[in-house]
């Protein structure tokens, strides 16, 4: 029986899963990508389904034919002017031999010194922290004090509360 190319020149993307699914069911993956099926009245149908997306042609993928485009090496950026193949490049064994060659092509970078750390400010912290403390005894936190202070002014007092409490729950034992 003949044959049909089905060729996946548009994405599926941002289309109605309907289409997308008749592109999956025709084996259809990236763009470009093509597969070769019966000439039926199904597959036909199928592709006029989503024929803004697929391009169909009678019979099976000719080889490519050798563009006249000059080839251009890798890395160099030149044309060649032979049209014969390059040889591809040999690829190294060992994983020591491919670090040292990716080192090499890579230029030295600049190691930066460690960023050194601001001076801690051990000496205002413990005199921010004393101060709620010193406050927390003589005076009850109210509705506007953070819930850190008013957790200090509680385990001051001795007063057990739970470690899950809200502002709410606190609030209401030191009333």
């Amino acid at each position: 029986m003949a044959k049909i190319t089905i060729t996946l020149t548009k994405s599926p993307i941002a289309r109605i899963p309907a289409q997308r699914k008749t592109v999956k069911a025709l084996g259809l993956g990236k763009l470009g990508s093509f597969v070769v099926k019966e000439d039926t009245p199904a597959m036909r149908g199928m592709a006029a389904s989503i024929a803004h997306l697929v391009t169909v042609t009678d019979g099976e993928p000719k080889k490519a034919a050798k563009s006249a485009a000059p080839k251009v090496a890798k890395g160099t950026g030149k044309a060649s002017t032979s049209t014969a193949k390059a040889a591809p490049a040999k690829k190294s064994s060992t994983k020591s031999e491919a670090s040292t060659k990716s080192a090499a092509a890579k230029p030295a970078a600049e190691k930066k010194p460690a960023a050194t750390k601001a001076p801690a400010k051990s000496a205002a912290k413990p005199a921010e922290k004393a101060a709620p403390k010193a406050a927390a005894k003589g005076a009850k936190p109210t509705t506007a004090s953070k819930v850190a202070e008013i957790k200090e002014y509680l385990d001051a007092n001795g007063i057990k509360y739970p470690s899950t409490a809200k502002k709410a729950d606190l609030l209401e034992l030191v009333k």
